[in-house]
């Protein structure tokens, strides 16, 4: 029986060639440029956070959507800044710089709103109301700026004792005091004014009570104290002249009598 020799060759080329083609999988050319921002668990804090999605944004929203969650991260950030050492040009700076980054999160936003994909609705930037997180974040941060910001402008008021503020809203007697020129008569209503008014008072010096004497006298009265210099004692030393002077009953009855005296009689009619 004749024994037919195989060709190992054409053997092997011949199962090769019997083999199918296997399909050739096309490597992506643009693969994702950007994942889906989404929500951590909270959600509410507004903080995004990259997470694999099938389904993404373009470069541009991602973009502009990680933007918008820089600029909350920089506001969080300041309120962490917010101590009572800081000076009144940090805090001006600060709100400055607060109010620039609002203003670009509200342009930025309204873009987003006129130009997001329907399809991407769901997104979180929408869905945790990250526009309304950072509206209550600025207020928040406005706020604690705003206490800083007064307690630093309030005038500061060098303490001062009771007795000194009192002391300079009396300088000036809202009461007029009437002079006393050197009639005897006159002395006892000088001396009650004068001592109810300046001399009893506790908020004057015995230097600005010297002072206040000296303008209320005139005439001989005022030549009986003016050769006294102006010191703590000048006051009560020129209070004991005037005294040791016009504080004379026989001289003020005197004085009252020759007045009396020097009145004209009425002439009848």
């Amino acid at each position: 029986m004749p024994v037919t020799m195989r060709d190992d060759k054409s053997s092997t080329r011949g199962s090769t060639e019997s083999l199918p083609t296997l399909p050739t999988v096309p490597l992506p050319v643009n693969p994702p440029t950007a994942d889906l921002l989404t929500a951590d668990a909270s959600c509410g804090a507004g903080r995004l956070t990259r997470s694999s999605s099938p389904s993404a944004l373009s470069s541009e929203l991602f973009l502009r959507v990680n933007s918008q969650n820089e600029l909350i991260e920089s506001m969080e950030d300041m309120l962490t800044q917010l101590t009572e050492d800081l000076t009144l040009g940090e805090v001006t700076m600060m709100l400055e710089e607060l109010e620039e980054s609002h203003q670009a999160f509200r342009s930025e936003h309204t873009w987003l709103v006129s130009h997001w994909p329907p399809a991407h609705l769901d997104h979180a930037y929408f869905t945790c109301k990250t526009n309304l997180v950072e509206s209550k974040l600025v207020l928040k941060v406005k706020r604690h700026l705003g206490r800083l910001q007064d307690k630093l402008t309030q005038p500061t008021q060098p303490a001062v004792s009771t007795e000194a503020t009192s002391r300079v809203r009396s300088r000036l007697p809202e009461l007029t005091m009437p002079k006393f020129s050197g009639e005897c008569r006159l002395w006892p209503d000088f001396k009650a004014m004068f001592t109810s008014v300046i001399g009893s008072s506790k908020d004057l010096s015995e230097l600005e009570k010297f002072q206040y004497l000296k303008s209320a006298v005139e005439g001989d009265a005022a030549d009986l104290i003016s050769n006294l210099a102006p010191s703590d004692g000048s006051f009560n030393s020129a209070w004991l002249l005037l005294i040791a002077r016009y504080e004379n009953k026989r001289l003020i009855v005197k004085s009252h009598l020759e007045r009396v005296l020097a009145l004209k009689p009425m002439q009848k009619r």
